[in-house]
């Protein structure tokens, strides 16, 4: 006869047996996680008007993609997934606007869409509209993010938009977007951003040496009233997209002009950069919306404008004055925004 003891082991033993099976057939119960969290993090030097105090930003479908995926597919919505942001109020800091749990793996990019902009202008809100109804928004993540399992990685949303003043009927403003991503060492910002909506003041230097993943380099310029032609080349050792460029008589908000706005006395023409290389003069009339040029690291593309260019007071509103022509032998200088300084350039 089977003792007492031996059956309490075997029962025991089977009971063991029950609780394995279970835990391994069981959806959704895991032995191992395989996930880590996702910060995201966003600043922003907008190019806006003088006068501007505030643009405000409503945004929706907050989602990070991964690397491994096709460009329909592979998308994680993030929480909180939409929000309002200010985006002078983000000039030398950033705001987390999202922690969340995601898949371990690589992220190659951010996207986002825009449901509104308000800008505020000498005291008063005006809505704004959106370049051509272009509130779909993906940010190429340099060198991207690495969500490790059970770890905190952070990912950097650096916009750079920027704000046309109008003389339309509906609306004073056009809003351009621009964005880039980048992948942040925990170790350069204080562990305080790890909570959502935490802002949290960051340096130029810092910037920079986020930054230094995907830095560009414009390398050559030549500007006559009716033609430009800018070779730029990526330094850095992940690609990006150029989506505009501009031509303005000030050389940027990196030269000590950290409010972000563009001074009374500066004129800009803006392009939007194609995909054959070429550029378009844009307005709040354009036609075609510009698709960008992606360039990879250590290549270089030569950008060409052929056609009258004409530059806008950044400061005019409700004003009939027409735009002003490029002149010979005035110097003017050429950017990327989001980047470093303009290259300065002699028209001829």
């Amino acid at each position: 006869m089977m003792s007492t003891k031996r059956v309490a082991l075997i029962s025991a033993a089977f009971a063991i047996v029950i609780v394995i099976s279970v835990v391994l057939l069981v959806p959704g119960i895991e032995t191992v996680s395989n996930s880590g969290s996702l910060a995201v993090l966003i600043t922003d030097p907008p190019n806006v008007p003088s006068g501007v105090s505030g643009v405000y930003m409503a945004y929706t479908n907050l989602q990070v993609h991964s690397s491994s995926a096709g460009n329909s597919s592979g998308w994680t919505t993030l929480g909180p997934s939409s929000g309002s942001v200010d985006l002078v109020g983000l000039v030398n800091s950033t705001r987390t606007i999202a922690l969340s749990s995601v898949a371990a793996g690589s992220f190659n990019e951010i996207g986002f869409q825009i449901s509104s902009v308000t800008v505020t202008y000498a005291g008063a809100n005006y809505s704004s509209n959106i370049f051509h109804n272009s509130q779909s928004v993906t940010a190429q993540i340099r060198g991207t993010v690495q969500v490790s399992l059970g770890k905190t990685s952070i990912a950097l949303l650096d916009l750079s938009p920027t704000v046309l003043p109008t003389n339309s009927s509906n609306a004073k403003f056009e809003f351009i977007p621009q964005a880039n991503g980048f992948q942040v060492a925990p170790s350069l910002l204080p562990t305080t951003v790890l909570k959502t909506d935490a802002q949290v003041q960051i340096s130029g230097g810092t910037l920079a040496q986020i930054q230094q993943s995907g830095e560009m380099q414009i390398e050559s310029a030549q500007l006559s009233p009716t033609s430009l032609s800018v070779t730029i080349k990526n330094v850095g050792s992940s690609p990006f997209v150029l989506s505009t460029l501009e031509l303005s008589t000030f050389p940027g908000p990196s030269s000590g002009n950290t409010s972000g706005a563009i001074p009374a006395t500066a004129v800009v023409a803006v392009f939007g950069v194609n995909s054959n290389a070429s550029l378009s003069l844009l307005s709040a009339n354009s036609v075609e919306q510009p698709l960008g040029y992606t360039l990879s690291s250590g290549s270089s593309v030569t950008l060409t404008f052929s056609g009258p260019i004409t530059l806008q007071r950044f400061s005019v509103i409700d004003s009939n004055l027409p735009p002003e022509s490029v002149i010979a032998g005035n110097n003017y200088f050429v950017l990327v925004p989001g980047f470093t300084n303009g290259l300065s350039v002699v028209a001829q």
